[in-house]
């Protein structure tokens, strides 16, 4: 078994990056085609009608999958409860967001939980095969801290106690 908390300070963000290196601009900067800053994930990026997660198997797939899960649920929930301090968060992060498919719902952003319900679908297994509940019950407290030392350091303003409450409860939905 690979180490999350490993995993997510080694590989996962050569892993975002080899992920983004394989996508045409034009969807990887959906939202941002001039100033190329804000990332955009589709969702049909993650199915296997494209081959962008082909780099990654089984458990690195599993990891790559909860720990973009829970970065672009760190992204939404500080849009959606901090607005006025998002731009400075965005500079900070570079976070993607995850969008709908081309042509109905490119616009529109997609709960993270439909990360994981796509990548279960693309192998053809049982969400519980993919250990991805697993995965985030063990390394919720990693992100916990990840989050409220964040916060600490580049938002004292804001509470990471209080934070963290409201990233529960999108986790638990």
């Amino acid at each position: 078994m690979i180490d999350f908390n490993l995993y997510n300070y080694s590989s996962f963000k050569n892993d975002l990056e080899t992920f983004f290196s394989t996508i045409p601009d034009e969807s990887k900067f959906h939202d941002d085609r001039e100033n190329k800053l804000i990332y955009t994930i589709q969702q049909e990026r993650l199915t296997e009608k494209y081959n962008h997660l082909d780099f990654l198997n089984g458990e690195q797939l599993e990891n790559f999958a909860v720990a973009l899960y829970f970065v672009v649920l760190f992204d939404m929930i500080f849009c959606k409860y901090y607005g006025q301090e998002y731009k400075r968060f965005q500079k900070l992060t570079f976070y993607p967001k995850f969008i709908g498919n081309c042509s109905k719902a490119c616009h529109l952003h997609i709960h993270p939980k439909n990360i994981l319900l796509v990548l279960q679908k693309r192998k053809n297994m049982s969400y519980n095969e993919l250990n991805f509940n697993q995965k985030i019950d063990e390394f919720q407290s990693i992100m916990k801290y990840e989050i409220i030392r964040f916060l600490e350091n580049k938002f004292p303003e804001i509470n990471g106690l209080s934070f963290w409450d409201k990233y529960q409860k999108e986790l638990e939905e």
